[in-house]
């Protein structure tokens, strides 16, 4: 956003725009009140609820940035979290590209307007894939740009369809089982031609935080700490990805925090403008301190990997399709019923005010797909509560 476009967006709410927020904030927070963990359905609502804060004073890139030498603008190392993923993926001009949990396609924007290619984004996030449209289209990208709303672990694309994906900081998103890490790896292998890269990267822990650090991690992040001990090489190479640049960029992305808490400080005064005296009371001083607690947690249990990782040249599951039929469509590659796992697609940022932290209310299982908004034809998709983790 401009300086102009802040001012603008910075102004009081509306009741009706309270009254979203508090709904999106309920949805949020009600699974970690009954299940004790996280929902798909929930992490889109977190989305839903923190996506004009996050723009208003972050700006358009819902991840960490990446400081190469601590020298940068938080914007500049924002793009360079963009491009170092998007080289690690390989992408090239005339390519097909998956961004699986795009935001509100910021990355994707910047691919497309730097390398003639084409991205297609996913995205539980309704408010996101609403937003990411319509800056889509104010670029004049939206022929090589599509944002759609749905289930990265089921995404009703052809076999092969892709030949590079990034994940940027997103997959904690995605994945709020145990079981949804390698299913994710399987769903990014389908979708990817025999040959096609991945580029990825993600924060981890190698260690529980303590509880305190734990509940400033659900407030901010909307993660529990024991949902981020992952060690993401791992299904890779499971699934049959040959691995290639390995590296921990911990370091580098750890001066984000520091440019959070100055962001917060900076903007305590139209936080109070924008919520009111009354509900923004004591907002400020208490997202300072998560901030410190969040900061401090990653430090001494986190790491962030970063990856690249090809697809191995034999397509999943080509001896057991059957001869004929549209193997590329999505009756043509439906076989036994896939379970109706959790996935969001939205990038993990700093949380900020009325955010809550919480899930889904458990339900009976929709089928997956996804709402394309105006394009007719295109089915509309509803998250699935999942299981607790393993």
């Amino acid at each position: 956003m401009t300086q102009g476009e802040v001012a603008g967006a910075a102004g009081r709410l509306g009741a009706g725009e309270l009254l979203g927020k508090a709904c999106c904030a309920a949805r949020a927070r009600l699974p970690w009140l009954l299940c004790g963990r996280r929902t798909v359905r929930g992490v889109a609502a977190y989305f839903d609820l923190i996506t004009d804060e996050g723009r208003l004073f972050f700006g358009d890139s819902f991840h960490s940035g990446f400081f190469a030498d601590g020298m940068q603008t938080l914007a500049q190392a924002l793009d360079a979290h963009t491009d170092l993923v998007c080289e690690l993926a390989g992408i090239r001009a005339g390519m097909r590209v998956l961004d699986a949990g795009c935001g509100i396609g910021g990355p994707a924007r910047r691919i497309a307007s730097r390398i003639d290619c084409e991205i297609v984004g996913v995205n539980i996030s309704r408010e996101q894939v609403r937003q990411g449209r319509e800056l889509i289209a104010r670029a004049g990208l939206a022929a090589r740009v599509d944002i759609r709303h749905g289930n990265v672990l089921h995404m009703p694309l052809p076999d092969g369809g892709f030949d590079a994906a990034i994940c940027l900081e997103a997959a904690g998103d995605i994945c709020v089982r145990a079981a949804d890490k390698p299913r994710l790896v399987a769903e990014l292998r389908r979708v990817l031609r025999p040959g096609g890269r991945v580029g990825f990267s993600d924060l981890v822990f190698d260690r529980p935080p303590t509880e305190a650090e734990d509940r400033a991690l659900r407030a901010l992040l909307y993660h529990s700490g024991r949902e981020l001990l992952t060690d993401w090489p791992g299904p890779f190479a499971a699934a049959g990805f040959q691995l290639g640049a390995v590296r921990d960029i911990q370091a580098q992305t750890l001066p984000t925090w520091q440019h959070v808490q100055a962001v917060y400080r900076q903007h305590a005064v139209r936080v109070q403008a924008r919520y009111g005296r009354r509900l923004a009371l004591g907002i400020p001083s208490r997202i300072d301190r998560q901030v410190a607690q969040v900061a401090a947690a990653i430090e001494r249990c986190g790491s962030y990997p970063a990856l690249s990782a090809t697809a191995p040249g034999t397509p999943p599951g080509r001896r057991d399709r059957p001869r004929g039929g549209a193997q590329g469509s999505l009756a043509g590659r439906r076989g036994p019923a896939r379970a109706q796992a959790p996935g969001r697609g939205a990038r993990s940022a700093p949380c900020w005010p009325l955010c809550g932290a919480g899930g889904a209310w458990p339900g009976p299982a929709p089928r997956p797909g996804w709402d394309t908004g105006a394009v007719p034809g295109r089915r509309r998709s509803a998250a699935v509560c999942a299981a607790p983790r393993g």
